[in-house]
């Protein structure tokens, strides 16, 4: 039996991207994992791998983004698979994505990939989006994901072993990935980052880091988000507890911001990670 799995949750919005990624993992230099397909809502999903040369499992999970991840890591927990490679089905992957990871679990118990950013066609709009980001060279810990997120559910792989006891996604939460990994890494663990191998990031309305524009709108919704998610984690970690002390004492004034003034308040950077823009500082 493989020990290694590629864990993936599958959607209807997803299905038209569903071939080229199922291709790019029939493409692997390395063969030696299962498949994992947690199916959240797809009718017959059968005829869609009826082609397919990976060995595979399809797994019943329904509800909200917290209840289906929830559901997918308890079963990751259970399994007998000791390492995890993560992808999203509107994502692809180059073909040495399932080597270096493998390679790179037996010296850490973390590893994230950089990304290539791709419109939905398919087309290069950036390559190596995070790899001169000085963040990801040195030692990576929970102080590391404070202020914004580089370890997701499509960009990593882990160790079964460091998967929280008790997966519990409270009511409300977006940043899913982000939670998960922040309880992680208020653990011991040894985080690694490598460029070797990426994600092909495909950039649409739903899945995009690389922005040029950020509205009102978007700002004051990720706002909300990120106090929400240190509210919940300020009962676990003192760092956050001082994050949503003053996150909180700016609600106001994120309330009454105009778009006129949107500009001086979030951070502008290059190669931004997942809700990195949206920081404090600029409001002191």
């Amino acid at each position: 039996m493989d020990k290694t799995c590629f864990c993936s949750v599958i959607f209807p919005n997803n299905l038209s991207f569903f071939k080229t990624f199922l291709n790019s993992l029939e493409n692997q230099t390395d063969k030696e994992f299962t498949l994992l397909l947690f199916n959240d809502g797809v009718v017959n999903l059968e005829s869609c791998l009826l082609n397919c040369n990976l060995k595979y499992k399809i797994i019943s999970v329904s509800g909200n983004i917290g209840e289906v991840r929830t559901q997918m890591l308890e079963y990751l927990k259970k399994s007998n698979f000791t390492s995890i490679i993560f992808g999203d089905t509107d994502d692809y992957f180059p073909e040495n994505r399932v080597a270096i990871n493998k390679l790179l679990l037996n010296e850490y118990d973390v590893v994230a990939n950089d990304l290539c950013l791709v419109t939905e066609q398919e087309e290069l709009i950036a390559d190596y989006y995070w790899r001169e980001r000085e963040e990801l060279k040195g030692v990576i810990d929970l102080s590391s994901i404070s202020k914004y997120n580089f370890l997701g559910l499509g960009n990593t792989a882990i160790q079964t072993s460091i998967l929280p006891e008790n997966v519990v996604f409270e009511e409300g939460i977006i940043a899913v990935d982000w939670m998960l990994f922040s309880r992680i890494l208020n653990n011991s663990v040894k985080v690694g980052f490598t460029s070797e191998t990426f994600i092909y990031y495909r950039q649409h309305e739903k899945n995009i880091v690389g922005r040029k524009v950020l509205s009102l709108e978007k700002f004051k919704r990720e706002f909300r988000v990120k106090l929400n998610h240190y509210t919940i984690l300020a009962k676990e970690n003192k760092t956050f507890k001082d994050l949503a002390i003053n996150y909180q004492s700016i609600v106001s004034k994120v309330e009454v911001l105009s778009s006129e003034e949107l500009e001086n308040y979030y951070i502008k950077t290059e190669q931004p990670f997942w809700w990195e823009e949206i920081q404090l500082c600029k409001f002191n």
